[in-house]
């Protein structure tokens, strides 16, 4: 789709010229959005089933440390093998519980951004995707965006951290004396809440990611005033050409060539 220069597209996209980007794959989509989806879904089922998940893989720990020590002395080893397979089951289930969340807040993060459409010819091959200098441009296209989104991302990620850092500083100083059973609980939940957090906080930053796109792709569809008048010709020709019958369009087709 050719484009006439940025300050002479003043008009509006029309939604012949929209549809026929998003047919051909080109939709305003944000990347930081989808991920901070993924990392919230990801973060809220590690909440929910993680005391579970930490249970099954401390029993599969501790069962793997007892078969090996009466292994050779083969005591119990169909019960020893039973547990064992019961833990492996427990933290499988556990696991792709978590896969299928990520999966599925992947997809809907995208979905919500542009609806839903599948277009085949995004996913057949193409050797100019991978061409180098078109993977150049495509990098070098908005970076300052990218460069001022990372600098944002930083920040936010410090004055997250050090809040976090901040709430649980007398947790920390009673550190040395607490007994080690508890470390690992303590550092899981601290790092489970640090994640949430940063996960909203990405969030909040990637609307306004969302946002941008939205602007920058309408303004690349945007049109010139003679492509509004290509347009408008072209849809006022398309409504005369429906309302004929079916003996008026053949004939129709027959003279457009000539007048074309």
């Amino acid at each position: 789709m050719a484009f006439s220069d940025a300050d002479d597209r003043t008009n509006a996209p029309s939604p012949r010229r929209l549809e026929e980007a998003r047919n051909a794959g080109q939709v305003p989509r944000s990347i930081p959005f989808t991920s901070a989806a993924v990392l919230l879904a990801a973060s809220l089922t590690f909440w929910i089933l993680g005391p579970n998940l930490w249970a099954a893989g401390r029993e599969l720990f501790n069962t793997t440390l007892a078969a090996t020590s009466i292994r050779f002395d083969a005591q119990r080893p169909a019960e020893t093998i039973q547990i064992l397979e019961g833990s492996i089951d427990a933290l499988s289930i556990g696991a792709a519980g978590v896969l299928f969340v990520v999966v599925l807040s992947a997809v809907a993060a995208n979905v919500v951004q542009f609806g839903f459409r599948v277009t085949p010819s995004v996913v057949s091959p193409d050797l100019g995707r991978i061409h180098p200098a078109t993977g150049i441009r495509r990098v070098l296209s908005g970076g300052w965006w990218r460069a001022a989104q990372f600098l944002v991302r930083l920040v936010a990620v410090a004055l997250i951290t050090g809040s976090c850092i901040a709430a649980i500083g007398p947790e920390l100083a009673r550190l040395p004396s607490a007994s080690e059973a508890t470390l690992p609980d303590f550092f899981g939940a601290a790092v489970l809440g640090l994640t949430l957090k940063l996960s909203i906080g990405f969030l909040g930053l990637a609307a306004i990611d969302v946002s941008y796109h939205r602007w920058r792709y309408r303004r690349q569809l945007s049109m010139s005033p003679e492509e509004a008048r290509d347009e408008a010709r072209h849809s006022a020709r398309g409504r005369g050409f429906r309302g004929l019958s079916s003996s008026g369009r053949e004939h129709a087709e027959q003279v457009r060539p000539v007048h074309e």
